[in-house]
């Protein structure tokens, strides 16, 4: 699966929030991003498929980092806290380093409730990684 960059601003309808707390560093080392478990999209499959790492969050999508092997038209669930889970359908990727890839995935059958809801935990996620970033660092 590629991703071509020419694309990306066609393909963007909507503004995102990034969890980057800087555009000149490296992509795999800039952000720590907010972690999410990655579900199988039917309700009869047991288990997780793995890990993802958000990386942006809009209204028409998401970018996340996972090492697990996602498809162009794969259906899963991205299982942000108890209570909230966002269906998304795979829409590109790219290889990033190693076992690392980066996806993006566009929402399926979401509530604008929903969609709201984890707009702000994003945010506020951000935040804290943000205030985080301005912390001194103590050495002994």
């Amino acid at each position: 699966m590629t991703d071509n960059s020419s694309d990306e601003a066609q393909r963007r309808e909507h503004l995102r929030i990034s969890l980057r707390l800087g555009n000149d560093a490296d992509f795999l080392l800039d952000c720590d991003g907010m972690t999410v478990q990655l579900g199988h999209w039917h309700w009869w499959r047991p288990g997780k498929l793995g890990l993802g790492n958000i990386k942006d969050i809009s209204r028409g999508g998401v970018g996340l980092i996972s090492a697990c092997r996602l498809h162009q038209g794969m259906k899963l669930k991205l299982l942000l806290n108890d209570d909230l889970v966002l269906p998304i359908s795979i829409t590109h990727g790219r290889q990033l380093y190693g076992p690392l890839w980066f996806y993006g995935g566009r929402y399926l059958e979401l509530s604008t409730e929903d969609l709201y809801r984890a707009l702000r935990l994003v945010q506020q996620h951000r935040r804290k990684l943000r205030q985080g970033r301005r912390q001194p660092v103590l050495e002994p």
